[in-house]
């Protein structure tokens, strides 16, 4: 199709200029036959994909078709820790690499440590920048960084705890600016570009 060919012409002018560590889900999810045509170009090696699958059965589709060379489950869409765990390993008998997604917070990125922490083939993980803020105030314990690197805990469980003051101060949750909501504003590239990105910079409450 006309759009991954675009894909293509982008993902090998930008491979001429520098190295590209992965290139992340750049169609529709569940398109894998799509998808496999990318893989199929040998510039484009490294594509991630599966943020939004949810069962072992498409992520198995997608490696038997070599549709993506790592794979994105997201702990809170595929069934949990175990789940994703028989996907993590699944994708090592197939040769491919994990990159956990996630777009929620500190206790689904906890989950996501422990699975990156038990896998081989795991590569890198995505964040919520350092998980600092009101992520690192809802738990007792924030999850640590050290240079750029996540720290596993050693405490039993996920190795972390909720701090329940924290959460019953803010419950029920009565904001209008969840993570997962359109933008009201989207972007216009023919917009100043500084004011589209300072727009939640002001004083209303979350």
């Amino acid at each position: 199709s006309r759009t991954v060919q675009v894909i293509r012409e982008i993902g090998q002018n930008a491979l001429c200029k520098t190295t590209v560590l992965r290139q992340k889900s750049c169609l529709p999810q569940k398109k894998n036959k799509q998808n496999q045509m990318l893989t199929d170009c040998s510039s484009l090696s490294s594509v991630d994909w599966g943020e939004r699958l949810t069962t072992k059965y498409e992520f198995l589709d997608v490696m038997q078709r070599k549709a993506a060379s790592i794979l994105q489950m997201n702990l809170g869409r595929v069934g949990g820790l175990m789940e994703a765990k028989k996907i993590a390993g699944m994708a090592e008998a197939h040769y491919l690499q994990i990159a956990p997604h996630l777009y929620n917070g500190p206790v689904g990125a906890a989950a996501s440590v422990q699975l990156a922490t038990a896998s081989p083939n795991f590569l890198i993980q995505e964040s919520m920048l350092d998980w600092s803020g009101f992520y690192a105030d809802i738990l007792e314990e924030p999850i640590r960084w050290e240079r750029g690197f996540i720290v596993p805990p050693t405490t039993p469980g996920l190795g972390v705890a909720l701090n329940m003051d924290v959460v019953r101060a803010h419950s029920p949750y009565r904001g209008e600016r969840l993570h997962l909501l359109m933008d009201p504003k989207p972007y216009d590239v023919a917009a100043d570009d500084a004011a589209w990105r300072q727009r939640w910079n002001h004083d209303k409450a979350l």
